[in-house]
């Protein structure tokens, strides 16, 4: 897995560093998930965050999987320009470059276990069967009239278990609703889809990346 998140990419072939982000999916396959956990940062709003929305998670900064002989975090990152999902060696805290004190990312995160909810219990009773990136292709038009092309980036991250798949979506949930038709893909922070309808209101609509399993165990 990669070391650091936030990497400088300046210099870089971005054909390098997408077969690096896919290796990094790639390893996770038939690996036991034997914990998972979410991360944000320090609450301190009197009022208890609202994470678990039914059929998805909010989970802001990072998912954290506890592994046979090791942990990952799948977090937002930049690599590729716009935010998009990776996954990084060890808990989220610990892959994060040191930051000035005074930043608001450098206070001890909240992190709590998921491992006993229903969704993530049955699927991760089993191996990962699947890892697999969905990559955007956004463009927009420049003042002389021409399509401009953002690099694409790995917008989604799909888990295949036996019990279904979950996908890790790069998107931000709008407040004061916080309901998936307000959320916009390419945000800096996460959410944890189990449902294909979820991801179909998000506007993610590739009938292949919806449809499941996507690989046989």
């Amino acid at each position: 897995m990669s070391s650091s998140a936030f990497s400088d990419t300046s210099g870089k072939e971005i054909a390098v560093e997408r077969a690096r982000v896919e290796a990094d999916a790639a390893a996770l396959v038939g690996e036991r998930i034997l914990g998972v956990r979410y991360a944000d940062i320090t609450n301190y709003d009197p009022e208890p965050r609202v994470w678990d929305h039914g059929d998805w998670h909010h989970a802001t900064m990072a998912v954290e999987l506890s592994l046979s002989a090791s942990t990952v975090n799948v977090t937002w990152n930049d690599t590729f320009d716009a935010w998009g999902v990776e996954i990084f060696d060890g808990p989220w805290r610990e892959s994060q470059k040191p930051f000035d004190p005074d930043d608001w990312v450098a206070t001890e995160p909240d992190v709590w276990s998921v491992t006993d909810h229903p969704l993530w219990r049955e699927r991760i009773a089993g191996t990962i069967l699947g890892a697999t990136f969905e990559w955007s292709s956004s463009s927009f038009t420049g003042s002389d009239g021409q399509e401009i092309f953002f690099t694409p980036c790995p917008e989604v991250l799909r888990l295949d278990f036996k019990a279904g798949p979950v996908w890790i979506v790069a998107a931000m949930p709008k407040s004061p609703d916080f309901d998936a038709v307000s959320a916009r893909l390419g945000g800096d922070e996460l959410m944890i889809v189990f449902t294909a309808d979820v991801m179909r209101t998000l506007g993610l609509a590739d009938a292949t990346f919806l449809a499941g399993p996507l690989t046989k165990e």
